[in-house]
């Protein structure tokens, strides 16, 4: 049952990620896991002994309507709680081909973050075809499988996506050294991550993703959350 709960806790945070990136396909194929993966939870909580007492003492009430018509079925719903599915939506911008833009920033710090690179499949265009849906699987898989998920998901929920080209990220400083040398044996790698400073939440949002469109090769810009300012972290 953990282990579910984590990967729609993950499901979550991916279908966060891909509305602030206006991602249809991708959107609507995550929302296709997060209804199987309840259904697997329901499927298993139905056999579980605690939930059954509850169902039939719903199923009691029921029977007695006429009675305690005001009282409830006991029954529990396998909705996701409104604020933990709370998603914030970005308009997708696009800069014309050699348009540079350019928005104030600073160089903040630099961190060594272990990455998983989409070139080791050797795919040129990694938006054809279901390659990054096959791709967000074996990362959330690898992630489970180094015991390290929840770490991945406790970060990146502080830092809000708002665009990027780069799919599974995270500080090498949260995970544990057996986590990292699993995730190594998975392809991942170790690269230093430039952390630039775009200032203070704005109205011109569009225009800093377009900055960093057109300066960076290789980026996530975010949101954190704690300091609510735009932060860019660019990779090699």
């Amino acid at each position: 049952m953990n282990d579910k709960l984590n990967t729609l806790k993950y499901l979550v945070g991916e279908l966060e990620q891909s509305f602030n990136l206006s991602d249809k396909n991708k959107i609507n194929m995550q929302i296709n896991k997060v209804r199987e993966v309840l259904n697997e939870i329901e499927r298993e909580a139905l056999t579980m002994p605690t939930f059954q007492k509850i169902q039939d003492s719903g199923d009691n009430l029921e029977n007695n309507e006429s009675r305690e018509e005001n009282r409830g079925t006991g029954r529990e719903s396998s909705e996701i709680n409104g604020e933990d599915n709370k998603i914030y939506k970005t308009n997708k911008v696009s800069v014309e081909p050699n348009k540079v833009v350019k928005y104030p920033h600073k160089k903040i710090n630099s961190i060594p973050f272990i990455i998983k690179p989409t070139e080791i499949y050797g795919v040129t265009d990694i938006y054809d075809g279901n390659f990054l849906e096959r791709f967000c699987d074996s990362r959330t898989q690898d992630l489970m499988n180094a015991l390290c998920i929840n770490q991945h998901n406790a970060f990146w929920n502080q830092h809000q996506t708002i665009n990027g080209n780069v799919y599974a990220s995270v500080p090498k400083e949260l995970l544990k050294d057996d986590s990292i040398e699993s995730l190594k044996k998975l392809k991942w790698k170790t690269v230093d991550v430039d952390i630039y400073d775009f200032g203070k939440k704005t109205e011109d949002e569009a225009v800093i993703i377009q900055a960093c469109q057109s300066k960076f090769k290789k980026f996530i810009l975010v949101l954190e959350k704690s300091t609510d300012a735009y932060l860019a972290l660019v990779f090699p």
